[in-house]
């Protein structure tokens, strides 16, 4: 429901003073999509799909009219939608409360019928500045409506071939809402990162990690085509050994994922790296500490400082929060 997740979200705003950054996907699992979806004709989309065009465009349709109602309650305290699917408030709704008429009067109508509705709280950041995230993607037109809506989608192939016409796209859209933008930017990269003190220990922990995961599960929703070759034709392996050969899964000792880390950045002009950890049966001390390395140690090597974020705040807003005292 695009209105509870907008009032959600914005309560997850407000715990986390101001950090929060939301991740609209359209999904892909028809034991989810079709079971929350049932009432709206919801269907499952994934790359294997026979009827891949049919579902994709219900799908979408849905994905976005669901986005603009959370985006819209966000930027409004008082809002109003009619959509195919979505009315807020839907017609005919009698609200002749006294609080109301005297609070919020612009909300209902001389004969006391709901005409707009807002969320409380609304969101502690601009709503303007709140950074949409597009996981996981390599759909063309999904990249170009994050593009549209000022969005960074998290590319999903590591082949460079493929990961390069999917910032075209990107670009191409971009520049018509930002001519400044250049190539790469506003873009996000998917990838695993598994850091020991050997290339061969790295290798094991990830193999009991997103490289047990991924076999087992993903192949059969088509994940496997992220990691094809251009002209590559049959099935593409389905072994952890592919996915670090083919640059999915950045393993090894501190040097060796300072060095594929640096050439991936260089390559694709990375800003935002989305990282999977696949947990798995890998022993969590080992993934505890891979954190750690890539932190302490890998990213200074390759001339990375990690900053904290600093929220844009309502104006309404530019009060101690509730983490604070007041003064």
């Amino acid at each position: 429901n695009p209105i509870l997740v907008a009032e959600d979200l914005a309560m997850l705003d407000h715990f986390s003073g101001g950090r929060m950054l939301a991740g609209f996907a359209r999904g892909y699992q028809s034991r989810h999509v079709t079971t929350i979806g049932q009432k709206n004709g919801a269907v499952a989309t994934y790359a294997t799909d026979p009827n891949y065009a049919e579902h994709d465009a219900i799908n979408r349709e849905l994905f976005e009219e669901a986005y603009q109602v959370v985006r819209g309650l966000w930027a409004n305290r008082e809002f109003a939608f009619q959509g195919k699917h979505w009315q807020v408030p839907p017609p005919g709704i009698t609200w002749d409360h006294p609080g109301t008429q005297e609070m919020a009067p612009s909300t209902v109508s001389a004969d006391g019928t709901v005409e707009k509705i807002g969320i409380a709280p609304n969101t502690l950041q601009d709503p303007s500045t709140i950074e949409l995230m597009v996981p996981f993607t390599l759909s063309p037109n999904t990249i170009r409506w994050a593009a549209r809506e000022g969005g960074w989608p998290i590319i999903f192939s590591p082949i460079e071939e493929t990961v390069k016409a999917c910032l075209d796209a990107y670009h191409e859209e971009a520049k018509l809402r930002d001519p400044s933008i250049g190539w790469g930017r506003n873009v996000g990269h998917f990838r695993e990162v598994v850091v020991a003190d050997t290339d061969e220990e790295a290798f094991a922990i990830g193999k009991e990690a997103l490289g047990f995961i991924w076999p087992a599960w993903h192949d059969h929703f088509g994940f496997n085509e992220a990691l094809r070759r251009p002209g590559e034709e049959g099935p593409v392996p389905n072994d952890y050994s592919a996915m670090v050969e083919r640059g999915f899964s950045i393993t090894g000792s501190v040097d060796t994922v300072a060095r594929r880390l640096e050439k991936a950045i260089e390559t694709f002009g990375i800003e935002l790296l989305v990282l999977w950890m696949g947990i798995g049966p890998a022993p969590i001390d080992k993934m505890l500490r891979s954190n750690e390395l890539l932190v302490e140690r890998v990213l200074p090597k390759i001339g990375i400082k990690l900053d904290r974020f600093e929220p844009t705040l309502r104006p309404e807003f530019a009060t101690p929060t509730w983490t604070e005292p007041a003064r």
